[in-house]
């Protein structure tokens, strides 16, 4: 018996031993940030090391064509979590939207019913200022900030591991458990190559790696275990290395497993899904009613449906026109500057535009396209707004010309790459590049000023900063850093004007908040101070670093050394190594036996 067979059928064995019987089943929906479909093993892909996520598709039951409807990580898993499209639940791309209060969430319907529910987030974009976060007892999505925009804040399997077992520790043994774990590893900048794996694929192992050691620490019971991916990546096809900018097939198409609870074994299912059927599917194997979606019980076999998706990622970065697409029985049409249409039995890689030829597909496609998005805002389309987008270019005949958008794809993802490498003026000449040929590209203009503050020319930043708010005065990314960068320059007053514009567009956002302490403080203003603060700890309620400033303001400051000493024992309890330990506890050393003011 070879290694790799001896090792599947250990993993078999370890799925087995979790699967069980009786009782209410136990869930654990394993989130796969950035994995593509054709990069398992189980899905065809010879090289891959993924003998965890193929034990699970030989016990359970494997979909050949799941779909995400937008290739964007924090609209994808609010999909899965209420069964609305982006365009029903409105969170259209990363970071600029949270979910609305009164949509119904899977975790709060089954906490609803009894339900232990504990998600462990691997990235920033799923933070719980987001609005993912009602109904889990645990939402551990504490994670360590990156001083750049062109990599999310995240942490690597092995901690998302160890915590998701440490979580379930404190779950009463009489109540089923929700798990959510989300691996956010695959996501770009990559690991290094391994033999005959690329960087991508070593990420992707390593996922599967660590979702074993997950599976032999579940407790024993009855489980239902999805796997499922949020998108995919590019990889370079069409142009794309990474993913949201485009809508084919590379970056919607996901992988999605399903077994134990209900689910056959070793089938393979060929009818078209998509993420949000995952909503009436987990709420209905834990024999809870689901309310009314556009989601679809998956343990019941389906007839095929048109496939849809969009992306507004062009829109926010770069002021291209968003794309919408719609697959159905194997045609996909794609529409944004000009009409793409594909026929994807034939041309799975979607290669061969052939919307000149089949006009009356083209035609008959068009009507299952998601809804327009709005220019500016969410909301339906008035006539301004529909004149917006013609002047992009987006109500376009079929086969029309369109500026280079590959072209200028593959310029701005060699200008994020030499960002992620700290090469600040090889990246900001790229990015000035594109600014020529591309003069509304915002994500171009961003780079150029990023990249000049990553290089201490913070004059220089705040410039092309300013610029870009001249002509688009709520771009929220530009606001962000316009607002750090006068923080940076202890321009205090106007810091605390921008930091309160950002709140004002996104309350919980805990970086601003954060630097609005910091701004409020150094002017004085220590009562203010402490109230961001205060709201800062609701949003981050497991960051110590929080409770460590806020106490500080409260000893210095304010001059009560009680509340401030009973902050930093907080801090210590939750983070015993944390920086200025020493310093904290000899302080309130030399407090003791003293009035507190």
């Amino acid at each position: 018996m070879s290694i790799m067979s001896r090792r599947f059928r250990v993993v078999i064995l370890v799925v087995a031993s979790v699967l069980g019987c009786g009782g209410r089943p136990h869930i654990l929906l394993v989130t796969l940030d950035t994995t593509r479909a054709d990069h398992l093993g189980c899905y065809g892909r010879g090289v891959a090391h993924t003998p965890v996520l193929d034990s699970l598709a030989a016990a359970g039951v494997r979909f050949a064509s799941a779909f995400t409807p937008v290739p964007l990580t924090l609209p994808a898993h609010a999909s899965m979590m209420t069964g609305a499209y982006p365009w029903e639940h409105q969170v259209r791309d990363n970071g600029l939207y949270r979910l609305d209060e009164t949509l119904p969430v899977v975790a709060e319907l089954l906490a609803g019913a009894g339900y232990w529910c504990a998600a462990i987030i691997g990235a920033h974009p799923l933070a719980a200022q987001y609005g993912l976060s009602r109904g889990f007892r645990v939402y551990d999505d504490t994670v360590q900030p990156t001083a750049s925009d062109f990599e999310y804040p995240e942490r690597p399997a092995f901690e998302v591991t160890s915590r998701a077992l440490a979580a379930l520790d404190l779950r009463s043994r009489s109540d089923p458990a929700f798990l959510w774990v989300h691996y956010f590893d695959p996501h770009a900048p990559y690991g290094r190559p391994r033999g005959q794996l690329t960087g991508y694929d070593v990420e992707i192992a390593r996922v599967d790696q660590e979702l074993g050691r997950l599976l032999r620490g579940l407790p024993k019971g009855r489980w239902m275990i999805i796997a499922a991916g949020d998108h995919g990546e590019g990889l370079g096809d069409h142009g794309e290395d990474t993913h949201g900018d485009c809508l084919y097939g590379s970056t919607l198409r996901v992988p999605l497993i399903a077994t134990g609870h209900g689910w056959s074994q070793g089938a393979l299912r060929t009818d078209t899904v998509s993420l949000p059927d995952l909503f009436p599917t987990i709420l209905s194997a834990a024999g809870v009613t689901p309310p009314p979606s556009s989601g679809r019980d998956l343990r019941i076999p389906h007839t095929s449906r048109p496939i849809q998706a969009e992306t507004i990622h062009p829109l926010v970065r770069y002021g291209w026109p968003p794309l919408r697409s719609v697959e159905h029985e194997g045609w996909k049409l794609i529409q944004g500057e000009r009409i793409e249409l594909y026929r994807t039995r034939t041309d799975p890689d979607e290669l061969i535009d052939v919307s000149r030829d089949f006009p009356d597909t083209v035609a008959a496609l068009r009507p299952f396209l998601p809804p327009i998005p709005a220019v500016g805002h969410i909301s339906p389309l008035d006539s301004h707004d529909r004149q917006a987008l013609a002047a992009l270019g987006y109500f376009p005949d079929p086969g029309a010309s369109i500026t280079p958008r590959e072209e200028l794809l593959e310029a701005v993802e060699r200008g994020n790459h030499l960002m992620q490498q700290k090469r600040w003026d090889d990246a900001r000449a790229v990015f000035e590049q594109v600014m020529i040929r591309d003069p509304g590209n915002l994500w171009a203009r961003m780079g150029v000023g990023t990249s000049l503050a990553a290089s201490r020319n913070l004059a220089g930043a705040d410039s092309v900063f300013r610029s870009l708010l001249a002509v688009h005065p709520a771009y929220l990314p530009a606001l962000q850093n316009l607002a750090m960068i006068r923080l940076m320059l202890e321009d205090d007053e106007e810091a605390e004007l921008l930091h309160t514009a950002v709140l004002e567009i996104m309350p919980a956002d805990p970086t601003s908040l954060e630097a609005l302490a910091v701004c409020l403080r150094r002017q004085g203003k220590h009562t203010e101070s402490l109230a961001a603060y205060q709201r800062l700890a609701e949003v981050r309620p497991t960051d110590a670093r929080i409770l460590r400033d806020m106490g500080s303001l409260l000893a210095y400051e304010l001059r009560d050394r009680d509340q401030a000493a009973a902050l930093w024992r907080h801090a210590l309890q939750m983070d015993p190594h944390l920086p200025q330990r020493r310093e904290m506890e000899r302080e309130m050393e030399r407090w003791a036996g003293s009035p507190s003011r």
